[in-house]
């Protein structure tokens, strides 16, 4: 993931603007993104457990702290 540059949103280090428009839209799609390959890597009954969360470090956290 980092080397398309995405692991910052998986990270949450990477806050989603909200004074660009273009910007925002960007940040979702990258996002978006991010979230489908997070879900292709679980099973279907974890990744409907995911389903309503926002962006990618909402789901990787929700990952880590299932996983401890």
């Amino acid at each position: 993931m980092s080397t398309k540059r995405k692991l910052v949103f998986v990270q949450g280090t990477l806050p989603r603007a909200s004074y660009d428009v273009i910007k925002v839209e960007q940040w979702d799609a990258y996002n978006n993104l991010a979230i489908v390959w997070i879900m292709n890597c679980v099973s279907d009954s974890i990744a409907r457990s995911m389903l309503y969360r926002q962006s990618a470090d909402e789901i990787f956290l929700q990952l880590k702290n299932d996983s401890t």
